[in-house]
């Protein structure tokens, strides 16, 4: 397999130091608390990194320019991760074109291909189905009816507490919300 990343906060107990961090707090947790400090530091991909652990290749997507998260969260994450498993290949993909996500059709067709030459490169078979965008899962219910697999529903939720969850079930699955 391969590691492929677009846009990631790969180091949120940084968060404060990115331009727009303050921001994520509401979403990710505030890192000035112990509670948030705790919750930022288990989902802290770089903290969680390993010398001698051997990583799949990694594919680091970031625009220049991308006011959401910060470009440095994707080269300080790929430098540390060529330190701790040096026989890592480790791809970064950059644009100073756009910011979060490709802005134009043409710098999407070049990110995409840069993403499937990466898989190429890799071993990776793939195929992509474009289609337009839809919000319910019966809307795409023919698109996924020729495509293999499990075909999954996610949910955004927010708790009494104000946390943020992200529920993955299988499409057809009924979810009771009262009881998560």
């Amino acid at each position: 397999g391969v590691m492929a990343i677009q846009s990631g906060i790969l180091n949120p107990v940084r968060l404060l130091a990115a331009k727009n961090g303050a921001n994520q707090i509401g979403e990710m947790g505030d890192p000035r608390t112990e509670a948030g400090m705790t919750q930022l530091f288990a989902m802290d991909p770089y903290q969680h990194l390993r010398d001698g652990v051997k990583y799949p290749p990694l594919l680091l997507v970031t625009g220049a320019v991308d006011q959401r998260v910060a470009p440095w969260n994707s080269g300080k994450f790929g430098a540390r991760v060529m330190a701790a498993s040096p026989a890592t290949p480790v791809w970064y993909r950059s644009d100073d074109a756009f910011g979060h996500f490709a802005t134009n059709a043409n710098a999407g067709a070049m990110e995409r291909a840069d993403l499937y030459a990466f898989l190429d490169a890799h071993g990776v078979a793939h195929r992509t189905l474009e289609h337009p965008a839809v919000f319910r899962v019966d809307e795409g219910q023919e698109i996924k009816a020729a495509l293999p697999g499990g075909h999954t529903k996610n949910l955004f939720l927010k708790d009494a507490k104000g946390r943020i969850w992200l529920v993955c079930a299988l499409g057809e699955t009924r979810v009771d919300l009262k009881r998560l």
